[in-house]
């Protein structure tokens, strides 16, 4: 249901250029955390098994990334480790989406990880303690190839409760929260000290029925 909503509000979006500005000098850059700077309002979403699309999967999305100058969010469903991403994209801006898992250790020790290997910022998905019912998934026996497979592959926390991630607020200077969708918890998130959100109902496939992201 929600797909269909999310195309239609899309399609109503229309543009609203303004004239008389000057073109001459151009700038699409911006600073996000405070200190890092893109080259453009737009980076690249946390996708999980991206080999799945393509042999070089997460390391070649984060190559263009580097040569684009903007962010890559590497995925936790990520069918390439981390530091095999860091390592094919050495100056790339690269942030670490992550699931809190009922293993609190391998949670701690991805997010250690994560910050050896150079990524600057920490991106909690909140909306999937557990996995959304995915019809389509179920009725298409969704799998990943066997020739792949997950670089980390562990159950997740149905509890999560702000505390818990102060449990990780220690191990990275800036630490988002994504997968926001009402104000409430958007204000909550903020009046616990988290300095950023990102909005998202992911896709529509966590939980159908929804606000579109855009609205």
């Amino acid at each position: 249901m929600i797909l269909g909503v999310e195309s239609g509000v899309l399609r109503r979006l229309r543009l609203r250029p303004r004239m008389l500005r000057g073109v001459k000098d151009r700038d699409m850059t911006v600073t996000v955390l405070g200190r890092q700077r893109l080259s453009m309002p737009l980076g690249i979403a946390p996708s999980a098994m991206q080999r799945m699309a393509h042999p070089d999967g997460e390391e070649a999305t984060a190559k263009a990334a580097e040569k684009a100058g903007t962010v890559m969010i590497l995925s936790t469903l990520s069918t390439t480790s981390m530091e095999d991403v860091r390592k094919a994209a050495p100056h790339a801006i690269l942030w670490y989406q992550l699931y809190v898992f009922q293993d609190r250790e391998l949670t701690r020790r991805l997010v250690k990880r994560a910050e050896q290997a150079g990524y600057s910022a920490l991106v909690l998905t909140v909306d999937a303690p557990v996995f959304g019912r995915r019809v389509s998934d179920v009725r298409k026996r969704f799998s990943l190839p066997s020739h792949l497979k997950y670089v980390i592959c562990c159950r997740q926390s149905p509890f999560l409760f702000f505390f818990v991630f102060f449990c990780f607020m220690g191990c990275f200077e800036k630490m988002h929260l994504i997968n926001f969708i009402s104000a409430e918890d958007a204000v909550l998130a903020v009046r616990n000290g988290i300095p950023a959100i990102i909005v998202s109902n992911h896709g529509g496939r966590q939980l159908d029925g929804v606000a579109s992201t855009v609205s």
